[in-house]
């Protein structure tokens, strides 16, 4: 396995063990094809979208460069207790869900994955509950190997 596959798998077992509650993976699927019982847990999975910014040094190309890797989280709220709270209710859902991945891309809860020096978190969105009662995080980082 190349040290990208080995670190994506080290990311997604990290981030598992950091949140136990949630269930992680490294492979996509979409919401709709998801179970209720795993979004209530809420689903996140680690994807690596590319790597770039490699300084080049003599005898050192394509070496020491970032990731770009997306966070997709996925979950439902079950059950609404009134109709019109499922986007509330979601949206805290999301921001909770984003909260946990702040705090592990800080490294508090655990350290960093094996082969990861660093972890930028660079951006969030959310649903913006137009999926209620199911919602989404996105969050996106450049990770250093």
């Amino acid at each position: 396995m190349s040290e990208l596959g080995a670190t994506m798998e080290a990311m997604a077992a990290h981030l598992q063990a950091a949140l136990p509650s949630r269930q992680v993976t490294d492979s996509w699927l979409d919401i709709s094809m998801r179970q209720s019982s795993e979004l209530i847990a809420g689903v996140i999975t680690v994807i690596f979208l590319g790597e770039s910014d490699y300084p080049n040094y003599v005898g050192r190309e394509a070496q020491f460069g970032t990731c770009d890797v997306l966070l997709i989280g996925q979950l439902e709220v079950s059950p609404i207790p009134k109709q019109d709270e499922g986007g509330r209710l979601v949206a805290l859902a999301e921001f909770d869900m984003s909260e946990e991945i702040k705090e592990w891309t800080k490294g508090n809860l655990g350290g960093w994955p094996a082969g990861v020096s660093q972890m930028l978190l660079t951006g969030l969105r959310w649903s913006g509950q137009k999926e209620a009662p199911r919602g989404w995080v996105a969050a996106t980082l450049q990770v250093q190997l």
